[in-house]
């Protein structure tokens, strides 16, 4: 999405609330004493408003993390105020359609605006409440019966992240965090679905650390991992991409930190694990590390490998799910979606992918979608759960 999109729905967004806000309190608290609060109110909301597209032009550095922080935050708490907003105008619009409600629609003072207050709070406090809960993991398990053998298991336990969003908000402290719940699991096979990193390896906190902890990944078949979206060098403004589509490609630096935390990356490449099972990553379906779309059909991976032993696919976005089916693929690994990370975003998740998060099963083939461990813009989830997803495979070798 192009920087003057982002920056036109920002504004427009924060404009809505900001006049919306000072007209509120300038009727509802008369006087001078009205005009005072309800300018006051515009230039609070409009200097934190500006916080995010500051830090966007700001060279990096520290005011810039602050800025950014300090915006994304902002951004989670204006997302739940302008929900909050719009369903109180369609309330205030049905109200009008009865006398009783033109009343209370058309009255002012003290209490209405402690209302409105009441409102502000809520939603502040919600805004904490997902921000505390962004980074608690929860371990969400699924069991995979493999209508094929597996000559060297009767079963495959598969830990499977994604998204960690490496940058300005995820860190070591996560990521220590997130390898631990990873290591309880006991896990045969440890699979990363793509973005890793937030269109940078520069702005996350103690880089060694993250290799270190990454490199300390219990599993007996290995870690391996695919690219995501975001795993090219970028800009963003409020977790999106502003640079051309062209010009996102993936630096040499990623794949050295990946190689470095002993993570095999797979891009659009297929390797027999334990001579038993093959594993496929594919390159992302919306940048392939070069800057395009351009990625190997699935006929294409698929068509030199020994269809008879199970085939498990790691691809970031959940997309082609039938596509993927009728060519024989057992499971297929994603993410992408963070299951919409925070109400209300999360309620049209159902309208963009088939299964948003969790398993669905198609014909043969089970689609696993974890919601991720990391965030994207504001470093909050309200209705979702960031979690490390295990699954259980039971193959058919009687």
């Amino acid at each position: 999405m192009t920087l003057a999109i982002l920056l036109g729905v920002y504004t427009l967004m924060n404009a809505y609330i900001m006049l919306r806000t000072g007209l509120f309190v300038r009727r509802n608290l008369p006087g001078r004493r009205g005009r005072l609060a309800a300018g006051l109110a515009v230039l609070l909301f409009g200097a934190l408003a500006a916080a995010l597209p500051i830090a966007f032009f700001l060279e990096r550095g520290g005011l810039h993390k602050a800025l950014l922080t300090v915006g994304n935050a902002f951004q989670g708490f204006t997302v739940l105020l302008l929900f909050a907003y719009v369903v109180l105008e369609i309330v205030c619009l049905l109200a009008r359609l009865v006398p009783a409600g033109r009343k209370l629609v058309r009255a002012h003072g003290p209490r209405k605006l402690a209302l409105g207050a009441a409102v502000w709070a809520v939603c502040l406090v919600t805004c904490i409440c997902g921000t505390v809960h962004s980074s608690t993991l929860t371990v969400k398990r699924y069991d995979v019966q493999v209508a094929k053998p597996c000559e060297s298991t009767d079963s495959l336990r598969v830990a499977l992240v994604a998204d960690l969003h490496l940058g300005n908000s995820i860190g070591a402290r996560r990521v220590q965090n997130m390898v631990r719940v990873i290591n309880e699991q006991d896990a045969d096979l440890v699979l990363i679905a793509g973005d890793i990193f937030d269109n940078s390896v520069t702005e996350m906190d103690d880089p060694e650390a993250v290799k270190e902890a990454l490199r300390s990944i219990e599993s007996r078949l290995g870690v391996y991992g695919c690219w995501g979206n975001h795993d090219v060098r970028g800009r963003l403004f409020s977790g999106f991409t502003t640079d051309a589509p062209g010009t996102c490609v993936r630096g040499q630096e990623m794949d050295d930190f990946m190689v470095e935390s002993g993570v095999t990356m797979l891009a659009d490449e297929a390797v027999l694990v334990d001579g038993a099972f093959w594993l496929v990553g594919r390159k992302d379906y919306s940048n392939d590390g070069a800057g395009g779309r351009s990625r190997e059909a699935l006929e294409t991976l698929l068509s030199p490998l020994d269809m008879s032993l199970p085939v498990l696919v790691m691809d970031h976005q959940p997309r082609f799910l039938q596509e993927n089916a009728d060519a024989g693929v057992d499971v297929l690994f994603s993410g992408h979606t963070h299951d919409g990370q925070t109400f209300p975003i999360s309620l049209v998740m159902n309208r963009e992918w088939e299964k948003p998060s969790g398993m669905l099963v198609k014909g043969s083939m089970a689609s696993i979608v974890t919601s991720g461990v990391g965030i994207y813009g504001p470093d909050m989830r309200v209705g979702t759960d960031a979690d490390v997803t295990v699954v259980e495979l039971s193959f058919a070798n009687q």
